[in-house]
């Protein structure tokens, strides 16, 4: 099919880099250090750290 199938590709540990992938054209092995994603050469940091909005409130025991 034009669309990947069967092909599916799940990278741990990376957030926003593939989720947006929708169809593989070409797939190149490397090692990360040789590597810059699409969005570095265009000025965005190539570690982006998830910075959680989230607050997570226990109550205290009284």
């Amino acid at each position: 099919r034009r669309h990947g199938y069967p092909a599916r590709l799940i990278v741990p540990g990376l957030y926003g880099y593939v989720s947006a992938t929708k169809w593989l054209s070409e797939i190149e092995l490397t090692g990360w250090d040789d590597f810059d994603g699409y969005w570095i050469p265009r000025g965005w940091a190539k570690e982006a750290p998830i910075k959680t909005q989230s607050r997570i409130d226990v109550p205290s025991e009284r």
